[in-house]
């Protein structure tokens, strides 16, 4: 964590190097309110020199950023890819949402506790607000359901739990199909992407980047004087496109995990069989 995850970092003489092989999907950007603060813990839109200069980001190359390697302390240069950080086995964010989800289940439909775990999970995400971070009790269990998936979506990025909940709402493939879709709306300017900007403008400021214009703002007739600009949603392209989930073969079996071999040797049900592909 911190050298195959986080922004790339190449021959930092303070921070050290980086392989930055996580890279999420460009629609993840704009799936966080532009309010929410998890957007730029959970994303990275920056990349560090050998001269400890920041540089900005195409849209579909951003990396993911809980674990940087540029956040440690004390800092650690060379190429070192132990950076002694903790993997995160639960957090009390997934203990709240999963009460939620569960007491949704249970209940066939919202109840104050579930709701209020919610809203602690959100809010937290808003910086403790509870205007900003709120949300319409959802009207039935359908509501909840997708609420709290979509809470999950947002606070677990990086984190290596939303394959695993998809499978178990039997969505995985749903979703798939979903962010391909999603993708070529980005990269075509359709609704709900129509104020994504073509390119985006940064200037560097003590050594980091700052974004010159918003995110969520059309691109100027011209390049803002003093900037550097990259390709933003003209960086999604169909090849891009294409190479999301290519070899997942839907209805095949193969994205479940195998069983043990202690499992499958001690199973006394005669039909049990190890899971496709394995």
């Amino acid at each position: 964590m911190g050298y195959y995850s986080g922004p790339l970092l190449s021959a930092s003489p303070i921070y050290g190097s980086t392989q930055a092989q996580i890279r999420p999907l460009s629609t993840y950007f704009y799936a966080f309110d532009s309010t929410d603060v998890r957007r730029d813990i959970t994303l990275t839109t920056y990349s560090i020199d050998g001269a400890n200069n920041q540089k900005g980001l195409l849209l579909s190359v951003l990396t993911d950023g809980k674990f940087r390697r540029d956040w440690r302390v004390p800092t650690l240069a060379g190429t070192g890819n132990c950076l002694g950080y903790n993997w995160p086995l639960i957090r009390f964010a997934d203990v709240l949402l999963m009460f939620a989800e569960t007491d949704n289940e249970i209940n066939k439909g919202p109840t104050a506790a579930a709701v209020a775990a919610l809203r602690e999970v959100r809010q937290r995400g808003f910086g403790g607000s509870t205007t900003l971070g709120q949300i319409p009790t959802p009207a039935n269990q359908t509501d909840m359901f997708n609420a709290i998936a979509s809470e999950r979506f947002l606070e677990f990025g990086g984190e290596g739990i939303r394959k695993y909940d998809l499978l178990r709402w039997n969505l995985l493939d749903t979703k798939i199909t979903e962010a391909r879709a999603n993708l070529a709306r980005l990269a075509g300017a359709q609704a709900p992407y129509t104020f994504v900007p073509a390119s985006m403008y940064y200037r560097v400021t003590g050594g980091q980047v700052v974004w010159a214009r918003s995110f969520y703002r059309p691109s100027p007739a011209a390049t803002p004087t003093g900037t550097t600009a990259v390709s933003w949603r003209t960086a999604v392209t169909a090849a891009l496109i294409a190479n999301i989930a290519s070899e997942y073969a839907p209805g095949k079996g193969k994205e479940l995990l195998p069983f043990p071999q202690g499992t499958i040797d001690t199973n006394k049900n005669p039909g049990f069989k190890q899971n496709a592909g394995y």
